[in-house]
């Protein structure tokens, strides 16, 4: 992500790195808006935006998250404009290139690893939503393991996995806790919207180690 901004913002010295595995960019803005993010909050410094990059570790758990939801409040009670990328829950993207190479291999299995992945996700929105917020986070959660579901079931049935499937199936760990932080900032009262990268990011076609087109 941080590779496809660099088209149109100059980045200002290099990346800051914070305690745990949370980075910081900053960069000057001219004139963008990023995503549909939108704000009413009225101390925004209109010449710059950070972003924010949070490793697993930093969402491995609903406590976790909180803590990330209360560094980005303060930052944005601050004023402060930013965009924020993050990773898979903790240990989840291992999980998921297990259960895709249990599938591949005719391990039934995989459906397990699988339903242990989805609990996990159920959980999290258990405990960081309100009852009353949680209706469109699991909709949007069931969906993606219904897709994710319907792909291992494919690889299983094959019994292949190239490297452009086991893309596809690793980027659900990300898919997942983007739209899942961006449910409990919005909660929070910090205006956010979810971004789904590939609406916005072209790589070439060396899957497994691709790299951002940056034309």
């Amino acid at each position: 992500m941080v590779l496809f901004l660099q088209q149109f913002l100059k980045i200002i010295g290099r990346p800051k790195r914070l305690p745990g595995d949370f980075f910081c960019f900053e960069f000057r803005v001219s004139g963008f808006e990023f995503g549909q993010l939108k704000t009413q909050n009225s101390k925004l410094k209109t010449d710059k935006m950070k972003v924010l990059k949070f490793g697993g570790s930093s969402v491995g758990s609903p406590e976790a998250i909180e803590q990330v939801v209360d560094i980005l409040e303060k930052r944005y009670r601050a004023g402060e404009r930013f965009a924020v990328v993050f990773s898979a829950f903790s240990k989840v993207t291992d999980s998921l290139i297990e259960c895709a190479h249990r599938a591949a291999s005719g391990d039934k299995n995989w459906s397990v690893v699988f339903e242990k992945i989805k609990a996990r996700h159920f959980e999290a929105i258990e405990k960081l939503l309100k009852p009353e917020n949680r209706a469109v986070a699991e909709k949007h959660i069931l969906l993606n393991f219904n897709d994710l579901g319907d792909i291992l079931h494919g690889v299983f049935l094959v019994k292949e996995l190239s490297p452009r499937s086991l893309d596809l199936i690793v980027s659900f760990g990300e898919r997942n806790s983007a739209f899942l932080v961006a449910q409990a900032m919005t909660q929070r009262g910090i205006p956010s919207s979810f971004l789904d990268a590939r609406l916005v990011v072209r790589t070439d076609e060396n899957f497994g180690s691709a790299k951002v087109e940056m034309a």
